[in-house]
């Protein structure tokens, strides 16, 4: 239980670095580059709990990841609307590979119809 206060001590300055790259001049790659640090940081974070925690918090740990999919969602559909992202159906990301992973695997192909 003492390393949790660890997991949690680089939370507030991936926050803070997103929320400095959102005021202008608005930098899209910068905004894109800290979303996604924050994102992995909340991934592990809550992998590490669950470790730490045991079972008995598996329900809130599945609400907590399901919380970041949904954040993850939203700012991909901005990035989408911006020219910063492309839809991409059907792939799903590895265990331990960071969006950014998936998105260079994904360059160049086409899924359905849809530019990945």
């Amino acid at each position: 239980i003492d390393a949790i206060p660890n997991l949690f001590a680089k939370i507030p300055e991936l926050v803070d670095d997103l929320a400095l790259s959102l005021y202008p001049p608005l930098d899209w790659n910068v905004s894109k580059t800290e979303a996604w640090k924050l994102k992995d940081r909340m991934e592990e974070v809550i992998t590490q709990l669950g470790e730490i925690l045991g079972p008995d918090h598996k329900t809130w740990l599945d609400f907590m990841e399901k919380a970041v999919k949904h954040n993850t969602a939203t700012v991909q559909g901005i990035l989408i609307q911006h020219g910063m992202a492309q839809l991409q159906l059907g792939e799903e990301k590895e265990k331990g590979e960071t969006v950014k992973e998936v998105e260079e695997k994904g360059e160049g192909a086409t899924k359905n119809g849809v530019s990945s």
